[in-house]
């Protein structure tokens, strides 16, 4: 059976069963979370770079969202840091066109996090239907950099477990 890309055995419920959750969780936890950051300012993608990398991230960077809908295509990001105001396609239209995409091709949604300059209702609810988890306004404290890092990997993890438990997923043998 696969799993994540691997071969599995059958597993037995029971002791085996807890051992290879456990050893999933422990890979999950040891990679390094994924993040790509779409901003068209240079100084706010360092900065948000600096952070994640010290959080011990990879980081993959556009300069506007038709780019981050093709880098996000490559891979299945833990984190998206999404600029709502970018040239050839804004924030908004890049979120909907990922989600759509993470949709047909059932990769797991990545934690998506809006970044403006304004903090306007308007834009949090404009976040909210395009299919952001959030909204953070510029300029972005470290801490919340940190926070939504943090989240991401919990989504992950949570993630795995849930497909851990999903009997298409697993094989028990008894």
């Amino acid at each position: 059976m696969l799993l994540g890309g691997k071969l599995i055995p059958p597993l037995k419920a029971g002791a085996d069963m807890r051992e290879h959750l456990n050893q999933q969780l422990h890979e999950n936890q040891r990679r390094p979370d994924l993040v790509l950051v779409a901003d068209d300012h240079v100084e706010d993608r360092i900065y948000l770079c600096h952070i994640l990398t010290r959080q011990g991230a990879a980081v993959r960077m556009a300069t506007d969202g038709a780019e981050a809908v093709r880098i996000a295509q490559e891979a299945a990001f833990d984190l998206i840091l999404m600029d709502v105001s970018m040239p050839r396609m804004d924030g908004f239209a890049t979120v909907r066109q990922i989600r759509e995409i993470e949709r047909a091709t059932g990769q797991p949604p990545a934690y998506i996090q809006m970044t403006t300059g304004h903090g306007e209702m308007e834009d949090m609810v404009w976040s909210q239907e395009a299919g952001a988890d959030g909204h953070l306004v510029k300029p972005i404290e470290p801490r919340l950099i940190v926070k939504a890092l943090y989240e991401a990997r919990l989504r992950r993890v949570q993630g795995g477990i849930a497909e851990l438990h999903e009997p298409s997923k697993v094989r028990t043998s008894l």
